[in-house]
């Protein structure tokens, strides 16, 4: 076996502020000062960096700011904060990680330093690690024994890594490197890493060529069908229609990197950059850009040609009109729709539609199986189409056009079928307020856990749009054309930084990991309930905030998601994210069922110092009254879709339980609506004693009936389940740390968190 080209060195240096620019033999390509920690609680799971286009993510539980330094810092910086993983309950993070997803590079090495220090119970051992298939597999590379570093910030305590010749780390979106830490023996115990920094060697050259950004006129056109071309003499292109090119002039183009070229061609005459701004446009120009990274294998052509609008003769139709699937008798599909355009018509044009699909010139209203359209001439008119039967049986037909002699027909198709929930699932479920969310619960409880990689196989099955391409909560649009599509595993997460979007789609977790201290060995982590597909830099940006309503964002997606200060209701002003309109329903249904499919956790969630001021544990049904009326709100203004009915099948087919409030929605008002609230309501008192726990943990309760106690570790998993006669528990063999008991009785259910 060739052996592993790697070196490591544990520097002292007595001085040491190095700056980019006197890097003779280096070149920084991603640094992290940390200097801009949040204003309260833990670091994100995923940091940008500060420097270059590389992302930081980690798995730990406690990861705080504490003072940094300017060792290894950048010339010119002060010091700031500091990256300090802690030891946490039970020393939990002992065996956790910080990974770097590095930028690509062709050739040569990767140089990783970063300054560090440790309490005296904290970490003692650093471990260096590398992965060439995106985490799967990681292979160790050193080992650092850093028990005898102070609790100071010591030039002598610089860590500088030089990995080079390793296997897949060349032009691999899947190389990964991380740091394992170890050795905790206190919750509070810790260390910190600060400026950390990765450098190329000198030969690095950059891979990226393409471009972030291309306003025509001042119209961004990179999100034009096929206006990436493989051949620029034989590929055609796409296309932009302007009514009026009398005031249509400029261009500005911005590469994803700095170090890119970018030439641009105006019907094959080359440009000067600064002709670019003032540049006219006629109609029949064709635009040529070509992006070269430093590496000359490396090149993206975008081509793009300007046509002036025009009227077409007679009746002209296109945008095509995918299989509608199954719909349940009596309810109505999502929404497609195609484009029609006029011209030269003397009568109206007359749309009729086949038995069980519906359609209309508005989006959201006014559905009707025909229509009619007075204009005389007009371009590319949205008709959206519906389908809507009421038979169990295949439909196929057609919507056809007709003005006078004329008549054109777009073919559609669906299928009408009974329910996608199976017979009885639901039987016996029938109360109010708490009494049927505990029936829910006791429904939905088990199921069967997925794997992490599972879920990209399920979102091929549960999260298609009707053309096959992935349906992106933060990116799909519904009654207009979306900003980007991904194709199912092409565009799938590759581990690597973004910085715009519509380059990959990964794994969002509507109710954020890090809000119950996640592990990716609790069941929450792989509940596809509350995991969708979703845009990586959205996702990225919504970061671990609650959802709300914005009215000024501070940042604004593609699709309308909005990041900025709550405005819904008068109690909290916190950061929050609001996704497009036609998700807020999905989103708020699988925080329902979260809800309900963990109630005996809620009590601990409360406490988790990475959770906004949105629950109270101590009380039901645990979320606060403002974010539950935006909720409920949210439930009733968008309704269950049949992409949510599909999906709930297709998770059902996999996990085994269901998320009863897209099956029933009036259920979720019977459950928590305050006019229910008081319903069901639990009337046995239970204490239990002693808290913190001994040997044994002894329940008083006014029942001469048998317990069913269940008790769930912090990371919820189940390590006790038993029936209880003699109201006593044995707990003195229980490891230390935080459970979550849930006792069961005579139809009601009561939740007390125990510490020990």
């Amino acid at each position: 076996m060739k052996q592993l080209n790697l070196t490591l060195k544990i520097v002292a240096v007595l001085a040491f502020n190095l700056s980019v620019a006197t890097c003779i033999h280096s070149q920084a390509i991603a640094y992290w000062n940390f200097n801009n920690p949040p204003s309260e609680g833990n670091w994100s799971s995923s940091l940008s960096a500060d420097l270059g286009t590389a992302l930081l993510t980690h798995n730990f539980d406690n990861v705080v700011s504490f003072g940094g330094t300017m060792i290894n810092g950048l010339e010119g910086e002060q010091a700031g904060g500091s990256f300090c993983p802690q030891g946490g309950s039970g020393s939990i993070n002992n065996g956790r990680w910080l990974a770097i997803s590095p930028p690509l590079i062709p050739s040569g090495s990767y140089t990783l330093s970063y300054a560090g220090r440790r309490t005296g119970t904290g970490f003692t051992s650093q471990r260096i690690e590398y992965s060439s298939n995106g985490g799967q597999d990681w292979a160790t590379l050193k080992t650092i024994d850093i028990s005898a570093w102070e609790n100071a910030w010591k030039s002598g305590q610089l860590v500088e890594v030089v990995v080079s010749d390793l296997p897949g780390m060349h032009n691999n979106p899947d190389f990964l490197l991380r740091i394992v830490v170890d050795g905790a023996s206190s919750t509070s115990g810790n260390c910190r890493f600060d400026n950390l920094r990765l450098e190329a060697a000198e030969g690095f050259i950059s891979t990226e060529s393409r471009l972030k950004s291309w306003l025509v006129g001042g119209v961004e056109v990179l999100g034009l069908s096929g206006i990436e071309v493989a051949d620029a003499q034989t590929d055609p292109g796409a296309v932009l229609e302007l009514e009026d090119f009398s005031t249509f002039a400029g261009t500005a183009l911005t590469a994803l990197s700095s170090e890119s070229q970018i030439d641009f061609q105006l019907n094959g005459l080359y440009l000067e950059p600064s002709e670019l701004e003032l540049v006219s446009f006629v109609d029949g120009d064709v635009l040529q850009v070509t992006v070269s990274a430093e590496a000359p294998q490396y090149k993206t052509v975008y081509k793009l040609v300007l046509r002036q609008a025009s009227f077409v003769e007679g009746i002209q139709l296109s945008r095509q009109l995918y299989p509608f699937r199954e719909v349940e008798a009596g309810k109505v599909s999502d929404v497609q729709f195609y484009y029609l355009s006029g011209g030269g018509l003397t009568e109206d044009i007359v749309l009729q539609a086949s038995e069980g699909f519906l359609i209309s010139l508005d989006c959201d209203a006014n559905y009707q199986a025909s229509l009619q359209i007075s204009d005389r001439e007009f371009n590319n008119m949205p008709v959206y189409v519906r389908f809507a039967p009421n038979e169990l049986k295949d439909y196929k037909g057609s919507i056809i056009h007709r003005t006078g002699e004329l008549e054109t027909v777009i073919n559609i198709s669906g299928k009408g079928i009974s329910s996608f929930v199976p017979d009885n699932y639901y039987l016996g479920i029938d109360g109010k307020g708490k009494e049927l969310m505990l029936q829910l619960h006791q429904l939905i409880n088990e199921h069967t856990v997925l794997s992490y990689g599972d879920i990209w196989t399920l979102f091929g099955d549960a999260d298609l749009k009707f053309n096959g391409k992935i349906w992106d909560v933060y990116g799909t649009l519904e009654c207009e054309e979306s900003p980007y599509e991904y194709t199912l595993y092409t565009d799938q997460d590759k581990g690597v930084d973004v910085t715009e979007e519509g380059r990959f789609y990964n794994r969002e977790h509507s109710w954020p990991v890090s809000w119950w201290r996640g592990s990716d060995t609790d069941t929450m982590y792989t509940d596809v309930h509350h995991i969708f597909p979703s845009d990586k830099l959205v996702n990225s940006m919504r970061s671990n905030f609650s959802f709300g309503e914005v009215e000024l964002p501070q940042w604004l997606s593609l699709n309308g998601s909005r990041l900025g200060t709550n405005v819904y209701g008068s109690v909290f002003d916190g950061m929050v994210f609001e996704p497009q309109d036609s998700y807020k329903g999905d989103l708020a249904r699988a925080w329902f069922y979260m809800l309900t499919r963990y109630m005996h956790r809620s009590p601990s969630w409360s406490t988790q110092g990475m959770i906004p001021d949105i629950l109270d544990g101590s009380s039901w049904p645990a979320l606060k009254p403002w974010i539950l009326e935006m909720l409920i709100q949210w439930h009733h203004d968008d309704p269950v879709s049949q992409k949510e009915a599909l999906r709930n099948r297709e998770i059902y087919s996999l996990q085994g339980n269901r998320n009863p409030y897209i099956d029933n929605p009036e259920w979720l008002d019977r459950v928590f609506d305050s006019a229910s609230a008081t319903e069901g309501m639990w009337q046995t008192s239970l204490r239990a004693h002693p808290i913190p726990l001994q040997e044994w943990l002894y329940l008083d309760i006014n029942l001469s009936s048998p317990l069913m106690v269940d008790v769930f570790d912090s990371l919820g998993r189940k390590v006790y389940s038993q029936e209880v006669s003699d109201k006593r528990v044995y707990t003195g063999a229980w490891p230390s740390g935080i459970y979550i008991m849930l006792v069961r009785f005579q139809g009601e259910q009561q939740t007390i968190k125990l510490v020990k």
